[in-house]
């Protein structure tokens, strides 16, 4: 099948169908997914694909030399498609679509929050078909797409008092609208209007006689307004209000006519979080808090006429650095403008460490994108279903500083949080069906902030390189871990940590069995699931007591076992003398020296030690995983390297050979608990004479250089794994 489609274009489609596939179905017996390559099992013939880059989060790329991409995709839909669908058509409508916008996307920057609302050049990653149109002709996709920057005029209706549905009376809806007609149309006192999209108002106007009579006149509004990335929202700077529009085309899982029972939810979400100062948060929202379509004159409701009002930006809004998170994120040949702009960060203030500049970068999206929605949902139980095309982030200095969510679409109450409404507000119901169980709220919200937002965030800031991605991961571990310490136990956070699977939205499921996701009946058979990358990482390990390692030093027994609880009060001695806390800086109370032992032992990549002599405590260890620690970013370990921390608590062992004697195990207990460790890795205090003396002198250790970390100026030693073992002649496991 050729049909003289470009070649990118035909890559992109091919690479965002097979990750999609692949999501849903690669525990399909026909479906065998390897190291370097996928294989699909037909009818017809066994399909082999090579992986050109294979992601640890699904965002793979592909070889596609020799590949007929059309006649692949068509054996796989003919193999897979369980009802009769136009799915290879809506394929190609995409796929021509990519090719009008791959031009654009080259040519075209990011620059302000209007640019980026039009550069969602390649459309959702996951999904066969992320930029069809399906229902739109190309003179039309010109006026109103997002990325060909149309302008247009609105239609208002001025309509018969009867023919007004809203969420309110129509002397609310007028004083409401007041403002949008004011700075849009012509009106005269009394008139009720209402607005319409112009590509809708085409599909409309010559519908019914019950409809057209509801309507006495049509006028064109005085502005150009600009479609959002969604198509159906609309956006004017000077605009006192916003509005998202019914529209009757097919964008990726659905006819895009917005729904009644929808409608009202984001109203009455408005209403609650009128009451909530979510700033304390540090999060913006654009409240919907009306909504108006056209009633025919039979008094039934036409939602193809539906208009969602929403809130406009406030006076603090900075359109110059904010700007909509899925445009950022969007990846084309493993680049995409959140790696550029932490490539800036790099070098502006990270002195070209691009280690370092990832952490940065990173740190800032979690804590000031989300931590915002987890807080609301634990703090609140209200879940905002945060995936990237409504999340409007803010700039500052390469860095995250801020988020605003608009689209009320998705949202919901938690159990515990519905039944404090129910108390205060008449219009709770639970026949809205955004009420959800723990369960429900590990599917829904962990795939809308998490799967969709989080996972798309990091595999493009990695460029989809596996290695990076492992390093993202281990950020994104840590930061849950540390807001589960700052905000206590949750099962939203339990569900992230230890679930073996994740729940995700099924586009080629929706796809394959020609479902609308906005009407099915059972919205979770839509629903699939994928394995948690967090499994992938290091897991923690159990603590049973037992000694780590034994030896002998001196004639006398040297042990290795990891610290407990038991061991607070010498814990606690140790750090309060005077020669430990000098370079430690560790001399807190119990309860906080206790918690720093408790987070060790949950820690995945940290093995906290004590060390004995003969039975007797004299030393605590500290090992890590490079890796995964503070100082990957000036020492570039391998994966499994490690490093350590020590302090010696028992003055009468300092100045002696023990010390080099307990330093030379330790590093051997390193190599052999871990026997793909290549080199391990220290870091003190770059005044810290005695152990840069003692460390010149064991096997294997290496001055490297001195760097500045945050708090303190070190020294970086290093000890690989063939040098010590031909300086400590031994065979290492």
């Amino acid at each position: 099948m050729n049909l003289n489609l470009n070649k990118s274009a035909l890559d992109i489609s091919l690479r965002s169908f097979l990750n999609s596939f692949l999501r849903d179905y690669h525990l399909d017996s026909r479906v065998e997914v390897c190291d370097t390559y996928v294989l699909i099992k037909t009818k017809h013939k066994k399909i082999k694909i090579n992986f050109l880059r294979k992601s640890l989060l699904g965002f793979h790329y592909y070889k596609s030399e020799n590949l007929d991409v059309l006649n692949t995709l068509k054996l796989i839909i003919d193999e897979f498609t369980e009802s009769q669908t136009n799915l290879l058509d809506h394929i190609l409508n995409s796929c021509r679509e990519i090719e009008k916008n791959i031009g654009l996307k080259k040519a075209n920057e990011i620059f302000n929050y209007l640019s980026s609302e039009r550069s969602m050049y390649l459309g959702h990653p996951f999904h066969p078909f992320p930029k069809a149109k399906v229902g739109m002709n190309d003179d039309d996709s010109k006026l109103y797409s997002p990325e060909s920057k149309g302008e247009f005029t609105l239609y208002w209706l001025v309509v018969e008092k009867n023919a007004l549905e809203s969420s309110h009376t129509i002397e609310e809806y007028l004083k409401l609208i007041n403002p949008l007609i004011k700075f849009d149309v012509d009106y005269h006192e009394g008139e009720v209007l209402i607005p319409i999209h112009p590509w809708q108002w085409e599909r409309l106007k010559n519908s019914s006689e019950s409809l057209s009579s509801q309507i006495k006149e049509v006028r064109r509004g005085k502005n150009k307004f600009s479609s959002l990335s969604s198509m159906r929202s609309v956006y004017h700077e000077l605009s006192p209000i916003q509005m998202k529009f019914s529209m009757d085309v097919r964008l990726t899982n659905s006819i895009r006519n917005l729904e009644t029972l929808e409608s009202k939810r984001s109203v009455y979400l408005s209403k609650v979080l009128e009451e909530i100062n979510l700033e304390n948060y540090g999060l913006k929202v654009l409240n919907e808090p009306f909504f108006a379509m056209i009633k025919d004159s039979n008094g039934e409701c036409d939602k193809r006429s539906l208009v969602q009002f929403r809130d406009a930006f406030d006076d603090c809004f900075d359109e110059k650095q904010s700007f909509l998170l899925s445009s950022l994120c969007e990846q084309m040949d493993a680049e995409s403008e959140v790696k550029t702009i932490c490539s800036k960060l790099c070098v502006e203030s990270c002195g070209g460490n691009q280690r370092l500049s990832r952490k940065v970068f990173v740190k800032s999206f979690f804590e000031n994108v989300l931590k915002p929605f987890i807080r609301v949902y634990k703090e609140e139980g209200i879940l905002l279903g945060a995936h990237l095309q409504n999340i409007i982030v803010t700039m500052k200095d390469n860095r995250f500083s801020g988020v605003i969510y608009r689209d009320f679409q998705g949202t919901g109450f938690t159990q515990k949080k519905y039944e404090e409404l129910l108390k205060k507000y008449d219009f709770m119901s639970e026949q809205s069906g955004n009420i959800l169980n723990p369960d429900d709220v590990n599917k829904v919200f962990g795939y809308y902030l998490i799967v969709n937002t989080c996972f798309t965030f990091l595999s493009s800031l990695a460029g989809s390189d596996r290695l990076i991605e492992y390093e993202l991961l281990n950020e994104f571990r840590l930061f849950l871990y540390e807001f589960k310490t700052e905000f206590g136990d949750d099962s939203f956070i339990e569900y992230l940590l230890e679930s073996d699977h994740y729940y995700q939205k099924g586009n080629m499921v929706c796809s394959f069995k020609d479902l609308n996701e906005t009407t099915v009946e059972n919205p979770w058979q839509i629903y699939t699931r994928i394995t948690n990358p967090l499994k992938s990482l290091r897991e923690i390990k159990p603590n049973n007591g037992k000694a780590l390692y034994q030896s002998k030093i001196q004639e006398r027994s040297l042990t290795l076992r990891r610290i407990t609880q038991d061991d607070l009060d010498l814990f606690y001695k140790w750090h309060h003398k005077d020669f430990v806390k000098e370079f430690w800086e560790m001399d807190k109370d119990r309860d906080e020296l206790s918690k720093y032992i408790n987070d060790l032992l949950c820690s995945p990549y940290q093995e906290p030690l004590i060390v004995e002599i003969d039975g007797e405590p004299i030393a605590y260890f500290e090992l890590y995983y490079a890796y995964d620690d503070r100082i990957a970013p000036y020492s570039n370990p391998d994966i499994n390297d490690r490093g350590l921390h020590l302090l010696f608590g028992e003055e009468k062992y300092l100045r002696t050979k023990i010390v080099f004697e307990v330093i030379y195990h330790v590093s051997k207990f390193m190599f052999e608990d871990d026997p793909q460790t290549k080199s391990l890795w220290g870091e003190p205090r770059s005044d810290n004479k005695k152990i840069l003396k003692i460390s010149d002198r064991l096997p294997g250790w290496k001055f490297v250089k001195e760097f500045d970390f945050p708090h303190k100026r070190s020294a970086l030693i290093q000890c690989e794994r063939e040098d010590f073992q031909k300086e400590a002649g031994i065979a290492l496991l």
